[in-house]
């Protein structure tokens, strides 16, 4: 009998698509209007303001997305459709505006990673060669 092996290669490429980044901050009874935003070491990405119990958005650059649970006050912004050059320290600050004056109610600061994963799988495919004498099956070869 003789026997060839095959290999077969298979590349899965893996991203990480999104990331959430949540607000830790100390909720107060006393805040009428807050602000929550979310910003880079050089840029700012996203601003909400909390007024009359509503969150409206000042701006805020795509693809980030502003989550608000009003029975646990969580705040959570997700950066969407991440690439590498995400990659950094991203900072979320909870300020309350009115009541003067205004005070920090908590200041997150994240790292966030992106990286791009390159996995191999190998399958073997065993090919095996039958070879018969005279074509006679009682004298093949297995």
């Amino acid at each position: 009998m003789l026997q060839f092996t095959a290999w077969h290669e298979k590349f899965n490429l893996l991203l990480l698509f999104s990331a959430k980044i949540r607000c830790n901050y100390n909720p107060t009874n006393d805040t009428e209007s807050m602000t929550a935003v979310l910003q880079t070491l050089n840029l700012s990405l996203c601003s909400y303001y909390l007024h009359d119990n509503e969150w409206k958005t000042h701006y805020c650059k795509d693809p980030v997305r502003f989550t608000w649970i009003p029975e646990t006050k969580d705040i959570t912004f997700e950066l969407l459709n991440l690439q590498i050059q995400d990659t950094g320290t991203y900072t979320c600050t909870v300020k309350r505006i009115v009541k003067p004056p205004q005070v920090d109610l908590g200041v997150q600061r994240v790292q966030v990673t992106v990286f791009v994963m390159l996995t191999v799988a190998l399958t073997v495919f065993l090919i095996t060669l039958v070879i018969c004498k005279h074509y006679s099956k009682s004298q093949c070869l297995y």
